[in-house]
């Protein structure tokens, strides 16, 4: 009886001993591999839009140096207008009055992109429509940041409404192009994570422009970062647009 009683007791603490050990190097196994790849994952998501930045051709990524500086001045723009509405306390605007203005600027863009962006795709070229209206929109910006007479304002919003609008669409068609089939909803989905860095910035950096200058700051901060835009589209925008592999082969040729 004694033997049994001891052999009972050595193999119970020897199961014991076994089973413990086990539940918890699997416990430990299965919370290290958890961490590790909830770690990895998260890393892998910071440094998507770096990847996906990195591998496009750079001719793409140049276009979305200009893109990033449209999305700049676009968002500092409306952001100016708003400082406008709230801070010129001479024009003496109701919440009324503030909701019909920016009703107006959403109604001229859309009006805009179904009756003038096609008729002046077709007559004229991508980089003519691009350094034109980024021109013309740098200067409605300058305007509507410096207006003093209430009818300027008005003028310069709906400048601004169509400029943009006419911008945004060229832009657009310049990107998917200089993409090509293969890779356009990856440019597409990079250039959308442009435009919502410059949508989170751009509110921050007019609140600092307006507390540190007046309210006009920010819409001259777009007119600046438009005419950046000029610049550039009469750099890297060629005078005709190159098909998907024509591009290809002058970058081959640059390479060498």
């Amino acid at each position: 009886t004694p033997a049994g009683n001891s052999a009972g007791n050595s193999a119970g603490n020897s199961a014991g001993n076994s089973d413990g050990n086990s539940a918890g190097n699997s416990d430990g196994s299965s919370a290290g591999n958890s961490d590790g790849n909830n770690d990895g994952n998260n890393v892998g998501k910071g440094s998507t839009f770096c990847s996906d930045l990195g591998s496009l051709r750079p001719a793409v990524q140049k276009l979305l140096v200009m893109r990033f500086f449209i999305g700049v001045a676009i968002m500092l723009s409306r952001s100016g207008i708003f400082m406008l509405l709230e801070y010129r306390e001479a024009w003496e605007f109701n919440v009324a009055d503030k909701g019909l203005i920016i009703s107006l600027f959403s109604v001229v863009q859309v009006v805009t992109q179904l009756f003038v962006v096609g008729p002046v795709s077709q007559r004229f070229t991508e980089r003519q429509v691009i350094t034109a209206s980024a021109a013309l929109l740098a200067c409605a910006q300058a305007a509507c940041a410096l207006a003093t007479n209430f009818r300027v304002f008005l003028c310069a919003i709906a400048a601004i409404s169509v400029t943009s609008a006419v911008l945004k669409v060229a832009m657009s068609n310049v990107l998917t192009g200089a993409a090509g089939e293969m890779n356009r909803g990856e440019v597409l989905g990079v250039a959308g994570s442009v435009m919502s860095v410059c949508r989170a910035g751009s509110g921050l950096v007019s609140g600092y422009l307006v507390e540190w200058y007046d309210a006009s700051a920010p819409g001259l901060g777009a007119a600046v970062s438009m005419f950046v835009v000029v610049a550039l589209s009469t750099v890297l925008l060629p005078e005709e647009p190159l098909k998907e592999g024509e591009e290809e082969e002058e970058e081959e040729e640059e390479e060498k």
